[in-house]
């Protein structure tokens, strides 16, 4: 085997293993952003609202704010993503909910859309929610 064969051939393998590293990388953060958008959901969806206070993107310099406490007199009945999630750069990926709730004290059925938008934090590995909470209250009585 002569030497610009065998460097070829190095080469090649480097770029083959580079490019399925990157694939890897590139699967786990699609499966980390899965797996948030889930527990985000699961989190909204149960009336866990701190727990999805907690996927927020805090401030900077801020400590995180917890959910109001209006948000006791709310019961989600349905979410429903009514456009999976979009990668816009490797950084942002944004999702569309539909989101169905009660308000407890007045017992009518209101419905809000919710444009989320999601940053993936490079420090800590973990994708958070970069877009505004939803306003339960003010949405469309049905």
């Amino acid at each position: 085997m002569n030497t610009r064969t065998l460097l070829v051939g190095l080469i090649m393998f480097a770029l083959v293993s580079t490019a399925g590293c990157e694939s890897l990388a590139t699967r786990k953060r699609a499966n980390a952003l899965t797996d948030t958008l889930r527990a985000y959901e699961t989190a909204i969806r149960w009336g866990m609202f701190s727990h999805a206070y907690r996927l927020r993107l805090p401030e900077k310099g801020a400590k995180p704010k917890p959910p109001p406490a209006s948000l006791d007199n709310v019961r989600v009945t349905a979410y429903e993503v009514l456009s999976p999630p979009t990668l816009v750069d490797p950084d942002t990926a944004v999702q569309t909910v539909g989101i169905e709730y009660v308000l407890k004290d007045a017992q009518t059925l209101h419905k809000l859309i919710d444009e989320q938008v999601w940053r993936y934090d490079k420090e800590h590995k973990v994708w958070r929610l970069a877009s505004p909470a939803p306003t339960f209250g003010q949405g469309n009585p049905r």
